[in-house]
């Protein structure tokens, strides 16, 4: 029963950690998102410094988005989340290859950067519903977890009881 307990509380807490690292990747890809568009904004008329800042911004965000999704796939326990996980990296890779191109194009072609933008939209527009299917499977199995564990808990509690009811009547 309490090991029930444990195994339930510790897969929980591990998806809270998963749960963490898939957000702060869902915020870089949204960055990203903002990195392109800030870079579309700048434009050639950008400083030299500016478009340095733009991709460094760009790099930064990209990096992390990576490191984020491959620590969810480390903390969560479901395999088939971890599938996942493992299933969209590669297309997150490309999202910030793309990115990465994009805001180096805008800060010298923003003609031709407006031509790959469609491209771009929908390559962001496919990862935000992967990503939210990552997202909603990690709370299910959080949800999942704690039921196990309340139902653990809820054994032990029974279990206790009958043995309480047991000893007093074989004391009396």
């Amino acid at each position: 029963g309490l090991d029930r307990v444990g195994g339930s509380m510790g897969q929980v807490v591990d998806n809270g950690i998963a749960l963490r690292s898939q957000m702060v990747a869902d915020m870089m890809h949204d960055s990203l998102r903002a990195d392109v568009y800030g870079a579309l904004h700048a434009g050639a008329g950008a400083t030299g410094q500016q478009k340095k800042k733009l991709r460094e911004e760009a790099k930064g965000h990209g990096v992390l988005l990576i490191s984020s999704i491959d620590d969810a796939a480390r903390a969560v326990g479901d395999p088939q989340i971890r599938g996942l996980l493992t299933r969209v990296r590669p297309q997150l890779e490309n999202y910030v290859a793309i990115s990465e191109q994009m805001v180096a194009l805008a800060l010298v072609d923003y003609v031709g950067a407006m031509d790959r933008l469609p491209h771009f939209v929908e390559t962001f527009e496919r990862l935000e519903q992967e990503m939210e299917q990552i997202a909603d499977a990690i709370q299910g199995d959080s949800a999942r977890s704690r039921r196990a564990g309340n139902g653990a808990v809820q054994f032990s509690r029974t279990v206790i009881v009958a043995v309480c009811l047991l000893a007093a009547a074989l004391l009396l």
